[in-house]
């Protein structure tokens, strides 16, 4: 198997996927190689967000296949999956936190269902994480009491707790003001660069596509219609893509 194989990280082929008689995803093509992050973008409702989820596992598509380091996540069910996915890291949309458990608890989620962590190791990689996404000593704290912004980053930090190699992030800007969204922004860019993970995001904010892809992919109508730099998007990209981003 040559580098370039061994490189690819995240890959999808002919993904495609129905609700009802609408075909959402259409034979989706998607190629994330190690240490990559890529954009994905398009209108709203094109199927970003199911694409996701079908990369983690989470939603089945009716066609295709996913692999994360060669693994196939699309064929793999049970105990086969869970470790498929322990090498992932999810930024959900909603940040998805547990009203019922405290900061730290909600951080720790994630190791707690992998082997051989102990409380010390736990605690420490706890507080490492909420460093990371510069939050102190709040691990005690209820979720009820923290801020938007507040929620966003230690739904950043659970993500990150496992050390991951893949991070998926989801819309990490949506529902937030504009002071608060640019500095997320800030901050999935300095991890970017203190993180060396493989990673999609996606994203309607251009500020995000720019500070933390290397590229990005357009999807429109189920299907990826362009591929490139930001820069080889607005010079040469589709006129539907180049009139999304300007008016973004």
């Amino acid at each position: 198997m040559g580098s370039n194989c061994r490189n690819r990280m995240i890959e999808v082929r002919g993904i495609s996927k129905r609700f009802g008689r609408t075909e959402l995803l259409k034979r989706i093509d998607l190629e994330v190689r190690e240490g990559e992050t890529v954009a994905l973008m398009g209108p709203s409702g094109s199927g970003k967000s199911v694409l996701l989820k079908i990369i983690t596992g989470l939603i089945q598509p009716d066609e295709g296949e996913v692999t994360i380091a060669g693994e196939s996540v699309t064929k793999s069910n049970g105990r086969a999956l869970d470790r498929i996915r322990e090498k992932i890291g999810m930024i959900f949309q909603a940040n998805a936190l547990f009203d019922s458990l405290n900061v730290g608890e909600n951080v720790a989620f994630a190791l707690r269902s992998m082997r051989g962590t102990g409380p010390e190791e736990i605690y420490r990689r706890v507080r490492e994480a909420l460093n990371m996404v510069k939050l102190g000593a709040i691990e005690g704290m209820r979720i009820s009491e923290l801020s938007g912004g507040m929620k966003k980053r230690v739904g950043i930090a659970r993500a990150l707790i496992a050390r991951p190699a893949v991070l998926l992030t989801d819309d990490p800007t949506a529902g937030l003001d504009p002071v608060t969204a640019k500095a997320i922004i800030k901050l999935l860019a300095d991890i970017r660069k203190n993180v060396h993970s493989t990673g999609i995001i996606v994203t309607t904010a251009l500020d995000a596509a720019r500070r933390v892809a290397d590229r990005i992919a357009f999807l429109d109508e189920g299907r990826i219609i362009a591929q490139g730099t930001l820069q080889e998007l607005k010079a040469s990209g589709p006129e539907i893509v180049r009139r999304f981003i300007a008016a973004m």
